[in-house]
């Protein structure tokens, strides 16, 4: 089962074209899926009520509850921070690989690019995001970080490395953060012994110049919160555009929590502009990671490269060859690559 939460500004445009793909893959290959959708919950005009309203709380527990995951739009302010907590979904994956058919958008050369398959590994819910505040003139903050948070995360990223080509770099910053730095070396090689890795350890400033420099050198690259979430929204000039990115956030307990790395853009709100890509892709994901629905993932997938190769984009890609669409129409090109995908369909629940 899936909920769906619109979001804001331009969200519940692309969720829109997201639920034309599902509706789609499950038109041609029998997936079934239950669909539960939290409308205007928790919303008024629009925008959140606060960082997390009651009635969306319940919304989303109830989905948990059920075994089911989220997908969900694009939240402003405080909303997926309290989200994340709420759920302790400590784990952030962002999954960078290169769309061929957006080597035109790239500002980067195509053979620095080319090849780049990483995972940037984010632990989500400690460090400065969740800092305890003092003071009305001059700031002053309290920030935990907890060893065990770093430990859980790092045994994921040490999983996936080793299931990946055995490269794990973990970032740090020796000189201006030493203790924090101390913890997540410890912790790092407390979690590499049982899969025979050896980490590699980047401070924050080199694993930014190293992930544009020479991104086809790194796998999996694991990160407190704040690093975490600078590196991941910089490896987006690796794939075009910042709309294309996505990512999933995971809990212990097997919820989760599926989202583009975008903002809500309010600008674009019922312009039908918003580029859908990365609310797509974070469905594929969804369906490969929670339901190991991967045929269907990757049909999914697939729809998307040959629509890019097309040309054809929202106004926010100018430099494809294609033809400018709107949001919705881009969804349902997408979804209609996915009707006619010759691939041998995928049969499963979700």
């Amino acid at each position: 089962m899936i909920g769906v939460l619109p979001g804001e500004g331009a969200g519940p445009e692309i969720v829109a074209a997201a639920l034309d793909v599902l509706a789609a893959l499950r038109e041609c290959t029998g997936l079934q899926v239950n669909v539960r959708e939290a409308g205007s919950l928790g919303m008024r005009e629009g925008r959140f009520l606060g960082p997390f309203a009651a009635e969306l709380r319940g919304f989303c527990d109830q989905v948990f509850a059920d075994g089911g995951v989220l997908l969900c739009g694009a939240g402003g302010g405080r909303f997926v921070y309290h989200l994340r907590r709420a759920y302790q979904l400590f784990c952030k994956l962002v999954p960078v690989r290169p769309l061929a058919g957006l080597a035109a958008c790239r500002s980067l050369r195509e053979e620095v690019v080319g090849g780049c398959d990483l995972v940037v590994v984010r632990e989500n819910i400690s460090g400065y995001y969740f800092a305890q505040d003092a003071g009305e003139r001059d700031l002053q903050q309290t920030v935990e970080h907890s060893r065990q948070a770093a430990l859980q995360l790092l045994q994921v990223a040490c999983e996936l490395a080793a299931s990946r080509r055995r490269r794990l770099a973990v970032v740090v910053k020796d000189g201006g953060l030493p203790g924090l730095t101390r913890l997540w070396k410890e912790a790092a090689w407390e979690a590499a012994a049982p899969h025979d890795l050896e980490p590699e350890f980047l401070n924050v400033d080199y694993a930014a110049y190293r992930l544009l420099q020479a991104p086809c050198e790194l796998d999996v690259l694991a990160a407190p919160n704040l690093f975490g979430d600078v590196l991941a929204d910089v490896s987006a000039l690796l794939l075009g555009a910042r709309s294309v990115s996505f990512s999933g956030n995971f809990a212990a307990t097997g919820a989760a929590v599926y989202q583009t790395n975008h903002g809500s853009a309010w600008d674009l709100r019922g312009r039908d502009r918003a580029n859908p890509i990365g609310q797509i892709l974070a469905l594929a994901m969804l369906l490969r990671e929670s339901f190991g629905c991967v045929e269907a993932a990757g049909r999914i997938e697939r729809a998307v490269e040959y629509i890019l190769r097309q040309g054809c984009a929202t106004p926010e890609l100018s430099a494809l060859p294609g033809p400018r669409i709107g949001t919705r129409e881009l969804g349902r090109r997408v979804a209609a690559a996915v009707l006619h995908d010759a691939a041998s369909p995928c049969l499963g629940d979700a």
